[in-house]
This record gives structure tokens, C-alpha cells and sequence, in this order.
């Protein structure tokens, strides 16, 4: 069990580790920053997800729900 643990911890850092945009949150809204905590896209959404394979994310702004790329569009 502690060596399947290790694995899954192993495989989460290799995944955040290799974004190059992550999430940020600051009060009540999300932005994109890089790991060393650059803001790449302004904090603007009311939720924010990770980039998917295909450099793609899902942001909701009040009701509406849309995907962005690593550019905010």
C-alpha cells in the first residue's frame, strides 16, 4: 500500500511539475501564473482548472462556462 501511495504522489508532482500554467487563486477569483508565481492570465474567473493535454482549460465566469488557451482566449 505505501508503494502504491508513493507511486500516485510521484505521478501528481510529475503532472503539476509539467504545467507550465497552473491555477491561482487570490480573494475570490482565479488567474494563471507560472510555478515560480509569474501572472500569466489575469485573476478573472469564479473557477479554473488545469490545462489539459491539448493546452486547454475549463474557467467559469459568473454563470457562463468556457475553455481557454494558455494565451486566455
Amino acid at each position: 500500500m505505501r508503494l502504491f501511495l508513493s507511486f500516485l504522489f510521484i505521478i501528481a508532482v510529475h503532472y503539476v511539475w509539467s504545467q507550465e500554467l497552473i491555477p491561482y487563486l487570490d480573494g475570490d477569483q482565479y488567474g494563471y501564473s507560472t510555478l515560480d508565481g509569474k501572472m500569466m492570465i489575469a485573476l478573472q474567473f469564479d473557477e479554473a482548472y488545469f490545462f489539459d493535454q491539448r493546452h486547454m482549460a475549463h474557467v467559469r465566469k459568473g454563470q457562463e462556462w468556457s475553455v481557454i488557451n494558455r494565451d486566455g482566449i
